[in-house]
C-alpha cells in the first residue's frame, strides 16, 4: 500500500487506497478490453486472416494467388459510441518496430471517403502497411466490416463526465456505467499530461517555494481549482500575468503546470497559432489547465477574439461541405497565460495587442 504521508490521517488514506483498489479490479475486467487479457476469438471478413506477420488477405474466388500482406500485426480491442448511440469508433492495438504499444480509438467516419487520415495515424505510430493501392483498399474494408462485441463509451474531450474524469491516455475514477470510457478523436492528440515521481516530491522541490510567494502561490491555486469549474456550476475563465522580463511570469506557469505534467516545454502552450487551432487545444484541456505564454506574439484583435473564445467555453459554429452543421467544440477550463510590457524597442502592432488584453476582463 506505499507509506502513509503524515499531512493524511489514517482514515483518509485507507479510504484512498480502497478506492484505487477498486478501480485496478474494474479496470482488470476491462469488458475484455484490458490490454493484459487474451482476445477473444472472433470471425474475419472473407478472405482475411491476422497471421504473426500481419494482416494477410486471399482473394477467396482464387485461392491460388499469392497472399497479400495488407499490414502489420494490430488488434481491434472494442468498439465504441457516445451516449446517444453515435460517434461509433474502433479501439485499435498494436506495436511498433521499437514494441512499444500504442492505442487510437479510431472514429469510424474516418472511413467515409478512402481511408486516407486513418493511414497517416496508423503509419505515424509505426505499423506497417503495404504500399500497393490493393493492400490500402483492403486495409479499410477490413476496418469498415469487422465487429466486436467488448463495448466502450466514446467521449471527445477531456474532463469529467459523471464521476470519471477523462485524460487522453486513460481515465481517473470509476464510472456510474458498468463500461470504461475513452477518448476518441480523428488523430492521436497532442498533449502534455504526465506523471513523474511522488506528491512528497513535488511538495519537497516545488510547492514549498510558494509559501510567502503570492504568484506562485496563486498559479499553484489555479491549477488546483481549475478541475473544480465543472462540478461547482462555474465559468471558464483565465488570469494574466504582466510584468517586465525576466520576473518570473514564465516560472509561475512552469509551476502551475507541474501540478498536470509537462514535456520537452513542460505544461506550456504558446499563444501563437489560430483561433481553429486553440479550439483543439483547449477541448484537449477541457476541465484542467491551459497555459498560454507571451501574449504579445498576436495581433490585437486575434487577442480579444481568442481570450473571449477560451472564457466563453465554446468555438464557431461551422458547416460541412454539404452545408449541415457541425457539432461545436466545448470545454471548461481556466487558463493562464502571460505577456511582458512594452519596452522601448518593442513594435507598436505589439504593444496594441497587449494593450487590447489589458481592457479585457477575465473570471
Amino acid at each position: 500500500m506505499g507509506e502513509r504521508p503524515p499531512s493524511i490521517s489514517p482514515e483518509i488514506w485507507q479510504e484512498l487506497q480502497e478506492s484505487k483498489e477498486a478501480v485496478k479490479a474494474k479496470a482488470a475486467a476491462g469488458n475484455g478490453a484490458s490490454e493484459g487479457s487474451a482476445p477473444p476469438k472472433r470471425a474475419h471478413p472473407p478472405g482475411f486472416r491476422m497471421a504473426s506477420n500481419g494482416l494477410l488477405w486471399t482473394d477467396p474466388s482464387d485461392d491460388e494467388k499469392p497472399e497479400i500482406v495488407v499490414s502489420g500485426r494490430f488488434e481491434i480491442v472494442a468498439e465504441s459510441r457516445d451516449d446517444a448511440g453515435c460517434n461509433w469508433g474502433i479501439l485499435l492495438r498494436w506495436k511498433d518496430p521499437d514494441g512499444r504499444s500504442k492505442d487510437w480509438a479510431m472514429p469510424r467516419s474516418l472511413l467515409a471517403g478512402d481511408g486516407l487520415e486513418v493511414r497517416r495515424v496508423l503509419l505515424d505510430g509505426g505499423l506497417y502497411i503495404g504500399a500497393s493501392a490493393k493492400a490500402r483498399t483492403l486495409l479499410t474494408t477490413y476496418f469498415a466490416s469487422m465487429h466486436v462485441a467488448a463495448r466502450l463509451r466514446a467521449v471527445t474531450s477531456t474532463g469529467w463526465f459523471g464521476s470519471t474524469f477523462i485524460l487522453p491516455d486513460g481515465a481517473v475514477g470509476v464510472a456510474a456505467l458498468d463500461e470504461h470510457f475513452i477518448l476518441q478523436t480523428p488523430h492521436v492528440v497532442d498533449h502534455a499530461y504526465n506523471i513523474r515521481g511522488s506528491l512528497i516530491e513535488w511538495q519537497h522541490n516545488i510547492a514549498r517555494f510558494a509559501v510567502g510567494n503570492s504568484r506562485l502561490a496563486l498559479a499553484i491555486s489555479a491549477a488546483f481549482a481549475a478541475c473544480l469549474v465543472g462540478p461547482c456550476g462555474a465559468e471558464s475563465g483565465g488570469i494574466h500575468f504582466r510584468g517586465r522580463s525576466s520576473v518570473g511570469k514564465t516560472t509561475a506557469l512552469n509551476v502551475a503546470g507541474s501540478v498536470w505534467g509537462g514535456g520537452d516545454h513542460g505544461f506550456i502552450r504558446s499563444w501563437r497559432a489560430t483561433a481553429n487551432g486553440l479550439e483543439a487545444t483547449a477541448a484537449a484541456h477541457s476541465d484542467g489547465l491551459l497555459c498560454l505564454d507571451e501574449i504579445s506574439q498576436l495581433g490585437g484583435r486575434e487577442v480579444g477574439e481568442i481570450a473571449y473564445m477560451l472564457a466563453n467555453g465554446q468555438g464557431k459554429a461551422r458547416a460541412s461541405r454539404e452545408a449541415a452543421l457541425r457539432k461545436r467544440q466545448v470545454w471548461r477550463l481556466l487558463f493562464l497565460s502571460t505577456v511582458r510590457l512594452a519596452s522601448p524597442t518593442r513594435s507598436p502592432k505589439t504593444s496594441a495587442a497587449a494593450a487590447r488584453l489589458r481592457a479585457s476582463k477575465f473570471g
